[in-house]
Parts: C-alpha cells; structure tokens; sequence
C-alpha cells in the first residue's frame, strides 16, 4: 500500500474512533458539573425517565437520528449537541491524526508521532468538554483545567515541545520541554489575570474569573508562552468582535463565555501555529522564519 494512502487511512481510523470518544465527551458534559454523578459509573440512559439505552440508541450520532432525538418512552427530547460533539471530536481527532502524521516540516520517528496525536487528542477533548460545560453552566470545571496543568507538564516531558518555540533549546529536551511548559502556564495564567484586575480597577466589578485564568494557564502548558499570550490575545479579539456582530441584534453588549473564544483561538494556534505566527510577522513587514 502507497505510503500516502495507508496515511490516509490512520486518518479516517482517528476519525472513525472520534465518534465513540465523543460519545464518551458527551457524558462527562452532562455529568461533570452534576457533582452528584461518576462519570465511570452506571450505563448512559435517558436523562428523563433513567431508562438506560439500547445498544442501538449508544451508537454514535446513528443512534440519536434512529430515536428521531427522542426517547421512545417518556418522549424526553435528547439534545441536538450529542451528536453534533460526536462529529466535532471526529473531527478533530483526524486534524490531531494529520497533523502529527503528515503536517509537520520536520522528520519525527513513529513513536514520537503517536505521542503527539495522543497529546493532540487529549487537548481537543479537554477543549470540548470545557467549552460545552461553559456553554450551559457558566463555569470552566476544575476536573479540566487544574488536571489538565498537571497533565500538560508531564506530557511536555514526553515531547518537548509539541508547538511553538521550545525554551533552553542546547539542554537536555525534557529539561526544555517542562521549563518551556511551566513558562507556559505562567504566561497563560497571567495575561487574563493581569487584564481582569484593570477591567475591576476601571468597571469595580470582576470581568474574567477564576476559570478564565486557570483554563488559559492549561492551554498554555502545551502551547507554550508565546502562543499561551498571543491565545488570549486571539480570544478576546474574537470575543470583542461577537460582542459587536451582536450589538445591533440585543441593543446591548452584554455578557458572554469566554471559555468558547479560548477554545478557538486555542486550536488555531494547536494546528497552525507556524502559519498564524507567519501571518502577523507579514503585517509587521517582517519575514517569518520558524524556529525548530
């Protein structure tokens, strides 16, 4: 089989695997924040009547358009994102695939590559969950964000560093890898920190929360400093431009998540980051040369 092919086909497979893991996102979306359920325990059923589901109705996305989203005994309405995260985590768990298969400018041994999908993966899971949790309840879930800093550490020590530029480059890989990773952290969690005490200063009441910060302080242990600062740059950037899309619509700015905004900003700067860093380099009129 032509290596191009059998690419492909790894692709498809993460993909394909993305539907079940999506089904798994959507429970820990629904149980998470419902403090008195385990997400390990007991089988998933209909959130209206606790009838548990058939083997039919578990099958990713088929299942939910097979009941018509609706349970066929109490008529409970399923919720039209089940399957729509199913489809978004195959999503990007085959972008996860392509990028550490077939996108990256350098050469890495299969090993390394498969760590990278891995970490890719984890990322884009933790990303979900988050922003659909932040999306219904108003809340970032310490259960991702302060694991997710612990995780994102030790993963940097497996491969330093999945994106970005890599600090202390002439040490030892893994003593770059965590170093540029904690500096990540700091840099993540301290961009909103410092932005939400003057927004407090200006308006006397708390613009970004806890959650924000500790979210972005996750996201940078893998994408390093750099991209953790120009993230939350991205993000409230994007937020800013809803907020106006929305002025004429409800009169008003109002309030919106921030979470959703970090997710974005965050998966551009996952996949692309060379391509974003090249893109601000040529509004400054200066030639972008990638440090590997």
């Amino acid at each position: 089989m032509p290596i191009a092919a059998f690419q492909a086909w790894l692709i498809a497979l993460a993909g394909f695997l993305g539907l079940f893991v999506g089904s798994f996102l959507n429970l820990c979306i629904f149980r998470i924040p419902r403090n008195c359920m385990n997400v390990f325990r007991g089988p998933s059923g209909c959130p209206g009547c606790c009838r548990t589901w058939s083997w039919a109705e578990r099958v990713p996305v088929a299942g939910w358009f097979a009941s018509l989203g609706r349970c066929p005994a109490c008529h409970h309405s399923y919720s039209l994102r089940d399957p729509a995260v199913e489809l978004l985590t195959a999503s990007l768990m085959a972008l996860s695939a392509w990028r550490a298969i077939s996108a990256l400018p350098f050469e890495l041994p299969s090993v390394q590559r498969g760590i990278l999908f891995v970490m890719y993966s984890w990322l884009c899971c933790v990303m979900i969950i988050s922003t659909f949790i932040n999306l219904e309840f108003g809340i970032l879930p310490d259960e991702m964000t302060l694991t997710g800093i612990l995780i994102g550490l030790a993963c940097s020590t497996l491969f330093p560093f999945p994106t970005g530029v890599r600090l202390l480059p002439s040490s030892a890989p893994w003593i770059g890898g965590v170093v540029t990773s904690l500096a990540g952290v700091a840099a993540g969690g301290l961009a909103p920190a410092v932005v939400g005490v003057l927004a407090k200063l200006q308006s006397r009441r708390e613009v970004i929360g806890m959650g924000v910060i500790k979210y972005s302080a996750m996201l940078g242990a893998i994408l390093g400093p750099v991209d953790a600062a120009l993230c939350f740059v991205l993000s409230a950037a994007l937020a800013t431009l809803f907020g106006l899309i929305r002025l004429p619509l409800r009169g008003r700015l109002g309030y919106v998540q921030f979470g959703p905004f970090q997710s974005v900003a965050a998966l551009a700067l996952l996949f692309w980051s060379p391509q974003m860093h090249a893109f601000f380099r040529a509004l400054q009129g200066h030639p972008y040369h990638p440090a590997r």
